[in-house]
C-alpha cells in the first residue's frame, strides 16, 4: 500500500471563519424524543438523552461565501493498485473519494465542488464521500478542522497504516482511525479507537455516514427488516394540538417522535410504497436498521440500476445502520444541487452508529475503550436480482457481502488491528498536523495520554497560550479566540480568581459553569465581570436572557455594544439586530443596519434581521 500526501484543485469556498462569540447550550440537557406508540422496549431506553445543542468549546464556523473559485484542498492518498482512497486531513479527515481501479468507478459520491452550508454542530459542513462523526449529535465538531494524520510502520519498513487522530474536547475523548487497504484486495479497511480517560461514564456518540451516489431504482439493503424511524406527521400533530402556527419555531418546541415499523413497505398517509428505494420518498426520510446483537458483523449496501453494489460491514459495537434520503421533491433536490451543482449531486447516505437511532444517548463507561472496525468495498450483481421482492433481493445481496466481506474476515481483520492501534506514529512519519488541545490536556494531565496516541508539543499554538500560562502560573492572562469548558479546568480558574478577580478569568468560568448545566452561577459571575466592563460577559447575559426575557436581553447587548469600538466584530451587530428584531425594536434596527460598516453591512445574518426590520418600517425597496 502506497501512502502519498499531495492535492487537488477544485471550484469551492476559500476558507471558513469563525465567529468569536461563543454559542451558549441549551440548558436541557436532554431532547424531547417520544415514541409514537410503536417503539419496541429495547427502543425506549435512551430516547433523547444528553442530545440537547451544545457548540462550546468549539466556535461557529459561519463565515464562508458563495461565490466558488479554484482552491487547493491538501489530500492523503492510499493507492494499492486495486483501489485508491483519498481523504482530506484538513476537513476533518473526509473520505474523499474511493475509486475502484479496475474499472474506474467511484464508490462514493465524490463530490466536485466544496460548498459549505449551515448542517453541522458548527455550521459549515459540505456533502460527499464517507465522514466520521464523533462526540455530540450532528454533524461533528470536526468536520472542517485539520486532523492529525501520519503513517503507522510495520515491523519492517513498509507503511501499515495511515492513521487520523485527535483529541475531541467536548467530551474528553482520545479518538484515532487506522485506513488500511490490503494487498491485493480491493477493500477500505478503517479501524476506530475511542478513549474515556476519566473515572465517570461520559456521553458517547459515533455514526459513520457514507455518500452514495442514487438514481431512480438505487436501492438500500441490510440484514433486518426491523427499523426505527422518524415520524415527522406526529411532530406536526402535537404543534397543532397546542394550537401553535406551524412554523419552525414551533416545531423546534415539539418533541422528536419515533416510530417502529418493518421495511419494504411503508405507509404514508394513504400512500404506501417501498421504503426502500430513497428516489420513492417525496419528503426528507430516515430509517435506522436495527440489526441484532446476534449479527456477528452488521451490514448495509446500496445496489444502483446497473447491479454495481456499495458494500459495508463491521464488527458488532456498530451494530446499527441507517439510509437518509433528501427526498425527490424541491427541498431535497435544492439541497443536494446547492450543496454541488444545478443537475448534479443526487445522493444518499448509508450510516452506521453504535446507538438505536442518533437521538439515543450512550453511556461510555469510565476508563473506558469502544474499537471496531469497518470494511467498505464494491462490488456487481445482475440487476434483475435486485428489483424484485425485496426478501428475496435481500438474500442475494447478502450473499455478494459474505462473499466479498465475510464475516470471519472481518473479524480477522479487527483482531489485526487492535494491536496496530496500539502502535504510535513515529516524528518523522506525521503527515499533516492537527489542533494543540490533545498537547495541553497532555500537560494538565500527564500519564492521561493513552498507549498510541502522539499530540507533538509543536502543535501547541496561539489558541492553546493563555491556557498553557494558566498551568504554568496559576493566572489566567485572558483569552478572546478560545475556550475550555472541561470541569477539569474549573479549579485552575478559580485559584487564578482566588489571587486575582479578574474580568477574563470571571468570564471563562462563567463558560463552563453554564456548559456544566450551572446557569446561576454561570449569571452570577458574568454579572460581576460585566461590572469589571467585561464585554464579552454582557454579551453572554443577554444570550442568556434571550429566550426568557428579550427586554434584559437587549439591555446587555446594549451595553456590551457601546462599549465596543473600532475593532467591533460583525456578530455582536449580527447578534444585536436580532434581538431588536424580536423585541419589535424594527425602526432602531433598521438605523443599526444603515450605520454599520462593512464587512457587518454584508453579513448574511445580518441583512436578514434588516429585511425583517425594512419590511415593517415600509422600507420595500430594500427588501
Amino acid at each position: 500500500m502506497d501512502v502519498a500526501l499531495q492535492s487537488i484543485i477544485i471550484p469551492g469556498v476559500a476558507g471558513i471563519g469563525a465567529s468569536p462569540l461563543p454559542q451558549l447550550r441549551d440548558q436541557r440537557a436532554h431532547l424531547p424524543v417520544e415514541s409514537n406508540g410503536s417503539l419496541l422496549p429495547a427502543e425506549l431506553a435512551g430516547l433523547g438523552r444528553d442530545t440537547a445543542r451544545r457548540v462550546l468549546p468549539y466556535l461557529t464556523q459561519d463565515r464562508y461565501a458563495r461565490a466558488r473559485e479554484a482552491v487547493e484542498l491538501r489530500t492523503v492518498v492510499l493507492d494499492n493498485g486495486l483501489l485508491r482512497a483519498v481523504f482530506l486531513p484538513g476537513l476533518g479527515g473526509r473520505l474523499y473519494s474511493l475509486t475502484d481501479l479496475a474499472t474506474g468507478r467511484e464508490l462514493v459520491f465524490t463530490n466536485p465542488v466544496f460548498q459549505p452550508a449551515n448542517l453541522a454542530i458548527r455550521d459549515a459542513w459540505f456533502s460527499g464521500g464517507i465522514e466520521w462523526n464523533l462526540g455530540q449529535y450532528g454533524h461533528t465538531c470536526s468536520t472542517c478542522d485539520p486532523l492529525f494524520s501520519g503513517v503507522v510502520r510495520s515491523d519492517g519498513d513498509d507503511a501499515a497504516c495511515l492513521r487520523l487522530w485527535e483529541y475531541e474536547r467536548q467530551r474528553g475523548l482520545f479518538w484515532q482511525i487506522d485506513f488500511r487497504l490490503p494487498d491485493g484486495q480491493a477493500l477500505l479497511e478503517a479501524h476506530v479507537r475511542i478513549v474515556n480517560p476519566h473515572d465517570r461514564a461520559v456521553q458517547l456518540y459515533w455514526w459513520t455516514n457514507a455518500a452514495v451516489p442514487q438514481a431512480e431504482g438505487t436501492r438500500v439493503f441490510s440484514g433486518t427488516r426491523q427499523v426505527v424511524y422518524h415520524d415527522a406527521p406526529a411532530r406536526i400533530a402535537w404543534v397543532k394540538a397546542q394550537g401553535l402556527p406551524l412554523n419552525s419555531q414551533s416545531l423546534t418546541r415539539a418533541p422528536n417522535y419515533f416510530g417502529h415499523a418493518e421495511l419494504p413497505w411503508f405507509q404514508d398517509g394513504d400512500r404506501v410504497f417501498d421504503a426502500t428505494y430513497p428516489l420513492a420518498h417525496n419528503q426528507s426520510a430516515e430509517y435506522f436498521f436495527q440489526l441484532p446483537t446476534t449479527d456477528p458483523a452488521p451490514w448495509e449496501a446500496c445496489a444502483q440500476p446497473d447491479g454495481s453494489l456499495f458494500l459495508e460491514r463491521s464488527t458488532q459495537p456498530l451494530r446499527f445502520r441507517k439510509m437518509f434520503c433528501w427526498g425527490n421533491h424541491d427541498g431535497g433536490r435544492w439541497w443536494w444541487e446547492f450543496l454541488c451543482r444545478p443537475g448534479e449531486g443526487s445522493y444518499l447516505e448509508l450510516q452506521a452508529g453504535l446507538a438505536p437511532t442518533q437521538l439515543h444517548g450512550l453511556a461510555m463507561p469510565a476508563s473506558s475503550e469502544v474499537e471496531f472496525t469497518q470494511l467498505f468495498a464494491g462490488a456487481a450483481i445482475d440487476p434483475k436480482q435486485v428489483g424484485g421482492a425485496w426478501e428475496d433481493a435481500n438474500r442475494q445481496v447478502f450473499e455478494v457481502v459474505e462473499t466479498v466481506l465475510p464475516a470471519a474476515a472481518v473479524a480477522q481483520s479487527d483482531a489485526a488491528a487492535r494491536v496496530r492501534a496500539r502502535r504510535p506514529v513515529r516524528p518523522e512519519d506525521v503527515l499533516t498536523t492537527g489542533s494543540g488541545w490533545g498537547a495541553l490536556e497532555a500537560a494538565r494531565a500527564p500519564g492521561t495520554v493513552p498507549e498510541g496516541f502522539v499530540y507533538p508539543a509543536d502543535s501547541l499554538g496561539a489558541e492553546q497560550e493563555p491556557w498553557s500560562a494558566l498551568l504554568e502560573t496559576g493566572r489566567f492572562p485572558g483569552s478572546k479566540k478560545s475556550f475550555l469548558v472541561d470541569p477539569a479546568w474549573r479549579p485552575l480558574l478559580e485559584r487564578s480568581l482566588a489571587a486575582e478577580r479578574g474580568p477574563a478569568a470571571l468570564t471563562h468560568l462563567g463558560c463552563l459553569e453554564w456548559e456544566d448545566l450551572n446557569p446561576d452561577r454561570a449569571e452570577a459571575l458574568w454579572r460581576e465581570a460585566a461590572d469589571l466592563g467585561d464585554r464579552l460577559a454582557m454579551r453572554n447575559l443577554a444570550a442568556a436572557s434571550s429566550k426568557k426575557d428579550v427586554a434584559a436581553a437587549l439591555d446587555w447587548i446594549e451595553r456590551a455594544w457601546r462599549s465596543g469600538g473600532e475593532t467591533d466584530d460583525q456578530a455582536y451587530a449580527e447578534e444585536y439586530l436580532a434581538l431588536l428584531v424580536a423585541g419589535g425594536r424594527h425602526g432602531d434596527a433598521w438605523r443599526l443596519y444603515q450605520s454599520l460598516p462593512e464587512p457587518a453591512r454584508s453579513s448574511e445574518k445580518a441583512k436578514l434581521a434588516a429585511g425583517q426590520a425594512a419590511l415593517a418600517v415600509g422600507e420595500t425597496a430594500f427588501v
